[in-house]
């Protein structure tokens, strides 16, 4: 949280009384608590064109569209093509040359009696930094870790304001946007793992390097990329797929790099059941790997990624291990996958490390020169994060 910035309120004020901003709040799943924060500010009708929460399906899917899945990036872009395309259409004539118009989104599925997991969801903004100029967009996606779900939607509320303060005041300055979403937040209270600016208002904007800053600034422990450069959340790609994570510093990505992976996929492959089922290859990296700089390694970062995505490799770049981490809390937190772990060329900070998990049927260890190759099945249905750390014996 920046102590020195504007709270919910002042914020929300700020944007109503704002004569430029002018748009719809969308919001699925979790309330219409962004919405709600506006109303109480008051001066709402400067601001607020419309409202909407269409929770039945099949109202939902007569206004945007059928989709697979309600709670996904799909369903997120399908509402913000409708709701910003309305606003613009019906009110350019009006308002065309003094507002600058925006569509919130949100799809979110939060905690409730009948699933009592964490929520998360994805929230995004489409949004005309000036008057008549085309369109930008900032989505994300986020977890919500309250207990309670009164308490996710207040702090879905909160992100939300958040989002659409920042579009306006921020987007010249994505670092500082980022920074800005936390306020009046907490990690504890929400975490941000995918992030995503695109349109006109971010010329030459590289999205890896804002996904690297949610784990510089600890919103996240990890963010992902695909071979092409495309920021993407885990679940994404990895949902009921098999996995082989490579683990190292990849700095240069050698033969024997190389050589490691293949055989481990072979013997993966070997697995019974995994017949023809090709798995998703994941090298990993973390921030203690990048060469130090004031601001992190950035240019040594996208020089590796863009090694890795030649090699057709999603990468997945990491916070450090944390001291006295327990290896189960670790292997608790990856998704119910079945996989491989590759781990090697991780240098252990002095001393060796050693790791034995037999009740989930994983064995990792590793050496004091740091190199292992450790195969595993991961059958156990787990919750949340996708990394492993490992404990000081």
């Amino acid at each position: 949280m920046n102590s020195t910035a504007l709270g919910t309120r002042q914020k929300a004020l700020a944007l109503n009384l704002d004569a430029r901003t002018y748009g719809t709040i969308a919001e699925i799943g979790g309330g219409q608590e962004v919405a709600r924060w506006f109303f109480k500010a008051g001066g709402a009708a400067g601001t607020v064109a419309k409202t909407i929460s269409a929770y039945d399906m099949a109202i939902s899917d007569g206004i945007y569209g059928q989709t697979k899945r309600y709670v996904s990036r799909e369903r997120l872009n399908a509402m913000l093509d409708h709701e910003f395309a309305q606003v613009s259409d019906q009110l350019r004539q009006k308002h065309g040359d003094s507002k600058c118009f925006f569509a919130f989104a949100n799809t979110v599925a939060t905690r409730s009696f009948h699933s009592p997991e964490d929520g998360r969801g994805w929230i995004g903004i489409r949004f005309q930094p000036r008057p008549n100029e085309k369109p930008s967009q900032i989505t994300l996606h986020a977890h919500l870790h309250n207990s309670l779900a009164d308490l996710e939607q207040e702090a879905l509320g909160v992100l939300g304001v958040n989002l659409i303060y920042g579009a306006f005041f921020f987007h010249h300055s994505p670092p500082d946007f980022i920074v800005s979403l936390m306020d009046d937040l907490s990690r504890e209270r929400v975490e941000i793992d995918t992030i995503k600016f695109s349109g006109p208002a971010f010329p030459g904007l590289d999205n890896r390097l804002m996904s690297l800053q949610l784990v510089e600034h600890g919103f996240t422990d990890a963010a992902m990329f695909t071979d092409a450069g495309e920021v993407v959340q885990p679940s994404e790609v990895l949902h009921n797929r098999p996995v082989l994570v490579e683990r190292g510093r990849f700095r240069p990505v050698t033969k024997l790099t190389m050589d490691l992976l293949e055989r481990a996929r072979e013997a993966f492959l070997q697995e019974p059941g995994m017949e023809r089922q090709e798995p998703v290859i994941l090298a990993e990296m973390t921030l203690r790997n990048l060469i130090p700089e004031p601001r992190v390694g950035h240019s040594d970062f996208l020089a590796r990624a863009d090694v890795l995505g030649a090699l057709g490799e999603l990468l997945e770049m990491k916070r450090p291990p944390f001291a006295g981490e327990d290896l189960e809390r670790g292997l608790a937190g990856i998704r119910g996958q079945r996989g491989v772990l590759l781990l090697h060329l991780g240098q252990p900070d002095g001393g060796g490390h050693t790791g034995d998990c037999t009740d989930y049927g994983a064995r990792i260890r590793i050496e004091q020169d740091g190199i292992v190759l450790t195969c595993c099945r991961l059958d156990f249905l787990t919750r949340r994060r996708w990394s492993i750390r490992l404990r000081r014996v």
